[in-house]
């Protein structure tokens, strides 16, 4: 779960708006398997 939400933060500038919401990551690791 960690390295999915910094998988997607890395794609985005800055600090805190870069912290994916728990929806987000649900579907990146969805796409993921």
């Amino acid at each position: 779960f960690a390295h999915a939400a910094a998988a997607i933060a890395v794609t985005r500038p800055g600090a805190q708006p870069s912290v994916p919401w728990r929806n987000e990551i649900d579907e990146f690791l969805s796409q993921q398997r």
